[in-house]
């Protein structure tokens, strides 16, 4: 078969489901098999060159393995199904105006050891020594000097590993730099910006989840604008954060695929778990890693799955290095899998008139506040608890943080005028709380100005409902801290997916004080606000009297 039977071969198995393959593959793949439809149609702006891709697989091919039993063998690199659709793609599709490439940029969301970065090497060399570019400027970045070695390191021991190219060609192979004196051309590891009047014909970002920002990207992409036809790639895992560079590259490319945006220059490979999968199974393995079987073996990928069912504690790692699930915090002291299990369909106004408890975590009046509500039922001789939150920000602050935009955009958040949280505004949903349902009690810090908040409030509340401080230490959240676990486990607290709160639940980790515990977050970008202000709520709430409650709603029956 050629390269480019065997990119349509995999293309027609992942759409007729003979290869497990995420969403993001599918859709992908159904892009590529419609501009095969469409190339006969004289209005369609690209066609496909079988040659040029066949001659770049081949050129590929030609380069050994650099580390590993292969290598130590002497073999040659043998692109798969999977790897010869993404090859032949980037190369094989021009444009007909001028002949030049269709695609100049690609996000590549991959799990660890499918051999991405080794394909990201020989691409290196492809466009250093074969594009046809005089003056070719081809870079590897990433957020460490290390990292950004790893591709380039791979590229330097294949041009070692075939001294006749390097004597036909001239190319020299140095310790910081490979360069092509001939055709003034040169491939370096770069950490920061390039330099100002760098002319950027290829570039690779390597696990752009690690880079503190899009900067070098962008810097890449501004460095192309003189070229006739660069390619920029990001090459990563998945990596922790939602916020982090490698998910926002991510869901702008999944906007392309599912047609909310455009953008004809963006090849888009993502491999990870559709929505429903069961993390623990074989088809999550499957579906995630192409190269399963190949460069990594099933026996390695079960064990590793394994150990993250063994230990909560794993999961994070796991999930992110090999299911490319992007998880907010490294070390997440709840479970995402079981909060999102504790998903209903509960709405608000079904809790009209009950008891409830209310949280508020005042946190900075320059960042992110959270109020919860929770209520409480007792179903089967067990209680069980519905948790709901609201979240204030500052105009100021959402200008500022990309999530932030997202929430707004979705109505998930509410912002106050100004630079600055308007308490006002708190108070003014906690009194419609008061009217609306029967609160026992609100929880409050007594730092963050909670005092003030509290002299505000107390007056206007009416004589049922009492203000009960909860310091943010451990002596006091230790106890709501566990509680929140083991209700979250036995699916015993409720609530209806607030994306915002499930980014809070998800960025708590444990900070260890003896035999007590209380939330913590890895960086400070990453916020907890909302889960506290639910586990201050639950503090009171699970330790009131339990009342009959006249009626509730019967979808929890």
């Amino acid at each position: 078969m050629t390269f480019t039977q065997k990119a349509n071969s995999y293309v027609e198995q992942v759409l007729k489901g003979e290869i497990q393959a995420c969403q993001q593959i599918r859709l992908a793949c159904q892009r590529t098999a419609e501009h095969f439809q469409r190339q006969p149609d004289p209005d369609f702006p690209y066609f496909y060159d079988e040659a040029q891709a066949e001659r770049v697989c081949k050129i590929i091919q030609g380069f050994k393995h650099v580390k590993g039993k292969w290598a130590a063998r002497g073999q040659h690199l043998v692109l798969e199904h999977w790897q010869c659709w993404l090859v032949c793609s980037l190369y094989g599709w021009k444009r007909k105006a001028d002949g030049t490439r269709k695609y100049r940029r690609a996000t590549f969301v991959i799990p660890r050891k499918q051999g991405k970065s080794l394909l990201a090497a020989a691409l290196l060399v492809v466009h250093l020594i074969f594009d046809g570019e005089t003056g070719a400027e081809c870079y590897c970045g990433a957020s460490n000097l290390n990292q950004a070695k790893e591709i380039f390191s791979a590229a330097q021991q294949m041009l070692i590993q075939a001294p006749s190219l390097r004597e036909f060609t001239g190319c020299e192979v140095n310790a910081a730099s490979i360069v092509v004196p001939e055709t003034n051309s040169k491939a370096l590891p770069v950490i920061g910006k390039p330099k100002d009047g760098s002319n950027v014909s290829f570039a690779v970002l390597d696990e752009t989840h690690q880079c503190k920002d899009l900067s070098l990207y962008e810097s890449f992409q501004t460095g192309t604008g003189a070229r006739e036809q660069p390619l920029l790639i990001s090459v990563s895992t998945a990596g922790f954060g939602t916020e982090n560079p490698c998910r926002q590259l991510q869901l702008e490319a999944e906007k392309v695929l599912n047609g909310t945006a455009a953008d004809e220059e963006l090849f888009v490979v993502i491999f990870t778990v559709d929505d429903g999968v069961d993390w623990k199974s074989e088809q999550a393995l499957l579906m995630a890693n192409p190269n399963a079987g190949v460069s990594v073996t099933m026996d390695f990928l079960k064990a590793q799955q394994q150990t993250a069912i063994n230990n909560p504690e794993k999961y994070a790692s796991f999930a992110t290095k090999h299911l490319d699930l992007t998880v907010a915090a490294a070390k997440s002291y709840y479970s995402p899998e079981k909060w999102r299990s504790c998903t209903d369909a509960i709405k608000l106004d079904q809790f009209d008139g009950q008891e409830c408890w209310l949280g508020v975590d005042l946190a900075s009046k320059l960042d992110l506040t959270a109020i919860a509500i929770v209520f409480r039922k007792t179903i089967d001789g067990h209680l069980h608890y519905f948790g709901f939150t609201d979240c204030f920000v500052p105009e100021e602050a959402v200008a500022n943080n990309p999530i932030y935009t997202q929430w707004h955009a979705r109505g998930l958040i509410h912002v106050t005028e100004g630079n600055t949280i308007s308490y006002a505004d708190i108070e003014q949903l906690i009194l419609a709380h008061c009217q609306r349902f029967k609160v026992q009690e609100i929880a409050f810090d007594p730092m963050w100005g909670g005092e003030f908040f509290v002299q505000s409030l107390t007056p206007q509340l009416s004589s049922g409902t009492n203000m009960v401080e909860i310091p943010q230490r451990a002596s006091h959240l230790s106890a709501p801290m566990r509680l929140l676990e083991e209700l979250t486990y036995n699916q015993r607290i409720h609530h209806n997916g607030d994306p915002v709160l499930q980014y809070g639940i998800s960025n708590v980790i444990a900070k260890h004080f003896g035999n007590l515990i209380q939330p913590d977050k890895e960086k400070p970008e990453q916020k907890i606000d909302p889960a506290v202000a639910l586990m201050m709520a639950l503090a009171r709430a699970s330790v009131a009297p339990v009342v009959q409650w006249s009626s509730f709603a019967p979808f929890f029956l």
